[in-house]
């Protein structure tokens, strides 16, 4: 399987599990203060107003940020394999890592499917559009993504 598609069936399994107990600990809270509102509207006023959205959740953050930086370091993993392949093509080194990964020529092609960079952003957000709409919608909720850049330019 792609190493990047490998990693978004992880994400998306781990960020479908922090959306779930976000889900619960407010269908919790729901029900505990459910008996100090006169109707169920009032109840729904006062979550909507004392909670934020999902995405916010800082569990729900989290998984987001582990996995954009997961996807940067497959990119770098990448990009720092076919910079050693230019330089050393040939060299003992460089079919090492081949030889690591087990990858004939002919099998490269399948297992990578044509990826060796994905834009974190397109990872962590847009690939949710496709199978994940619940999540997708919840995570583009976000007014902006909180990641960072440290002085390496690397994100974190």
């Amino acid at each position: 399987m792609n190493p990047y598609r490998k990693l978004f069936a992880s994400y998306t399994a781990e960020l479908g599990q922090a959306v779930a107990d976000e889900v619960g600990r407010r269908d919790r809270i729901r029900e505990r203060n459910r008996t100090s509102y006169a109707s169920e509207e009032e109840l729904e006023k006062w979550m909507t107003e004392a909670w934020q959205p999902i995405a916010y959740s800082g569990r729900v953050i989290a998984v987001l940020r582990k996995y954009w930086i997961a996807c940067d370091r497959l990119n770098a993993q990448f990009e720092a394999m076919d910079l050693e392949a230019e330089l050393d093509e040939g060299s003992e080194e460089a079919s090492s890592v081949q030889e690591e990964a087990r990858l004939t020529a002919e099998d490269e092609d399948s297992f990578f499917d044509g990826m060796t960079y994905v834009n974190p952003l397109d990872f962590a957000v847009d690939w949710l559009s496709d199978e994940y709409d619940q999540l997708y919608k919840i995570i583009s909720k976000l007014p902006y993504f909180p990641i960072g850049i440290d002085e390496q330019g690397q994100y974190c």
